[in-house]
């Protein structure tokens, strides 16, 4: 029998001992008689290393690759690596920063329904408002 503890209460417990006990019940026994605990360490929890974004087009650059607009014929496309503890679910947020804002929409609370590479679009349309120098 497998029971799923929601991450939040892992997350609370961790560096913790906890007592787990369980109860087998039945029609005959709707109290059940409790098992004697076992204590259980929960383990640190590290914080994963999310993994940068990366658009496709965008060319190797000193410090940061270069994204040059001008040679763009389609939209940009955006590509994020599945992270530690990536799960179905998860809710993820994304945004450029750039000038004037572009908003990723389609990142904006999204719920991550595969755990694979994320990946969404960047519009031609919204990348030539940005400014540039």
């Amino acid at each position: 029998m497998w029971v799923k503890v929601p991450p939040a209460l892992v997350i609370a417990a961790a560096n913790k001992t906890i007592a787990v006990i369980y109860a087998v019940v039945g029609p005959d026994d709707p109290q059940g008689v409790a098992s004697s605990p076992l204590s259980l360490v929960v383990g640190k929890y590290t914080e994963p290393a999310y993994p940068k974004p990366v658009i496709t087009q965008a060319q190797a650059g000193d410090p940061y690759p270069l994204l040059d607009v001008s040679k763009l014929t389609a939209n940009a496309n955006v590509t994020v690596q599945p992270w530690t503890g990536i799960a179905v679910g998860q809710m993820l947020w994304l945004n450029a920063v750039s000038s004037p804002p572009i908003k990723l929409t389609k990142w904006q609370g999204f719920r991550i329904t595969s755990t694979g590479v994320q990946s969404t679009v960047i519009g031609l349309a919204a990348l030539q408002t940005l400014d540039h120098d």
